[in-house]
């Protein structure tokens, strides 16, 4: 067995540096997302684990747990808790679940490709496949989901578009942020997105099991521009009334009204839950110079205001 590491210290501490406040926040809120919307129909019966891809620290894992959840991280480099990763390859293969026993939170220093060789009944017994900003396992968590019809929730932050040479169904190149959304959803019409809220990339890409009894319908792509057109206008009440009719909306409204300064739109769309990013709004304030908008939105999210020489991205795990 591998050499074991006091993990319960480390929760019991959650020893962050200066900088990890705002990314633990992130953690807390998508770790009771999960709990309560990916995964409510199994909260009286939870027996597996949520698999934490790429987890690095580990604070998600520590989140989880704190939201009722047992878990096994799951990242080559993790940095705390116990490990069962030396598995020579000659050995591979189903491995016996009662080696984890009944701990809350086990590690194990794999790839997810890795673990599927080593821990096939770990994989198929999850409750289901996560990952915060998992960088290059966010599409291999989409595609082990789709394929084992498992419950998934991604946040994807980087592209990599060198690395991964990925083309949409149109045959588009997928380089930006909002382009390797569409292309995780053009895997499966039922994939859901949600917006969560806290600062940075926060869209969350994601499938319950409830999804996966939906017809595979492709269904018509939403017409976003009318709502974002009535924001960038500042026409309140004509977004008022396409709404009631049952127009889509998304982080383009957000935008549309930071980037024209209009800020009684701002509010209104807030206070209606409209899909929203902080960032978007504070960037796109910054863009189009309205320092009353960009005031606002920092107050509001209680995060300080960008320099002039502009803002450090900082989505670390």
């Amino acid at each position: 067995m591998a050499k074991e590491y006091d993990l319960f210290q480390h929760l019991q501490t959650r020893v962050h540096g200066p900088d990890d406040l705002e990314k633990s926040e992130r953690h807390v809120v998508f770790a009771q997302w999960i709990a309560d919307e990916l995964l409510p129909s199994t909260a009286a019966t939870r027996r597996g684990r949520v698999l934490d891809v790429a987890g690095g620290k580990g604070h998600l894992s520590t989140a989880l747990l704190e939201a009722g959840l047992h878990c096994a991280l799951i990242d080559p480099h993790a940095v705390t808790g116990r490990a069962f990763h030396n598995v020579p390859p000659h050995e591979a293969g189903d491995r016996d679940l009662d080696g984890i026993g009944d701990e809350p939170v086990v590690v194990l220093r794999q790839t997810i490709q890795q673990v599927l060789s080593t821990w096939p009944s770990l994989v198929d017994s999850c409750l289901a496949v996560v990952g915060l900003h998992p960088d290059e396992a966010t599409e291999p968590i989409v595609d082990l989901a789709l394929a084992r019809n498992l419950p998934f929730a991604v946040l994807p932050c980087c592209v990599y578009p060198k690395q991964f040479q990925r083309k949409s169904l149109c045959g588009a190149g997928v380089r930006k942020h909002g382009a390797f959304i569409e292309y995780l959803m053009e895997k499966d019409p039922r994939i859901r997105v949600a917006s969560l809220p806290f600062v940075g990339r926060n869209t969350c890409v994601f499938m319950s099991a409830s999804d996966y009894q939906r017809p595979r319908e492709r269904a018509r792509k939403p017409d976003y521009n009318p709502c974002a057109l009535a924001a960038k206008a500042g026409d309140l009440p004509l977004l008022q009334e396409l709404r009631q009719k049952g127009h889509p909306w998304n982080e383009e409204v957000c935008r549309a009204a930071a980037w024209t300064g209009h800020l009684h739109v701002l509010e209104w769309a807030l206070l209606s839950r409209c899909p929203w990013s902080w960032t978007v709004v504070i960037d796109a304030a910054t863009r189009g110079k309205h320092e009353g908008v960009v005031q606002w939105a920092c107050d509001f999210a209680r995060i300080p205001a960008p320099s002039t020489t502009g803002r450090e991205a900082s989505d670390d795990r």
